[in-house]
This record gives C-alpha cells, sequence and structure tokens, in this order.
C-alpha cells in the first residue's frame, strides 16, 4: 500500500464515522509539538495523531479497508 499524504488522509478522515473515543497520555513535549503540528496544518491535534497512528499501524499489518 502506498503511503499517504497528510492531505488525502485528511479528506478521507472528514468522511469517515469516528463513535470511539481513545484517552491518551503524552510528554508535554509532544502535546506542545502536536498542538503546533496542528495548527501549522490547519487542523486538529486528533487529526494529526489519527494519521500518524494509522501510518504506524499500516507499518505492522494494520489494514485500513478492514479486509
Amino acid at each position: 500500500m502506498p503511503e499517504q499524504s497528510f492531505e488525502d488522509f485528511s479528506k478521507l478522515d472528514d468522511q469517515r464515522n469516528l463513535p470511539v473515543f481513545q484517552a491518551v497520555r503524552v510528554p508535554r513535549r509532544l502535546s506542545i509539538f502536536l498542538k503546533t503540528h496542528a495548527l501549522i496544518k490547519g487542523t486538529s491535534e486528533s487529526k494529526i495523531v489519527r494519521f500518524a497512528l494509522e501510518r504506524w499501524a499500516v507499518d505492522e499489518g494494520y489494514n485500513p479497508a478492514g479486509f
């Protein structure tokens, strides 16, 4: 599966049903980095985190299509 750009991910993410809330604890420096990156991209922190987690999960064998 080719790597997806953040912009492509963002478009698809807006169309997904996201009923599950997941809370995580992160170091303060990482939190600041995520907030800053979200501001730069003009998006939400949660979308930045979902993008990064999904990329990692695909590398670990996760299939976003569910197959």
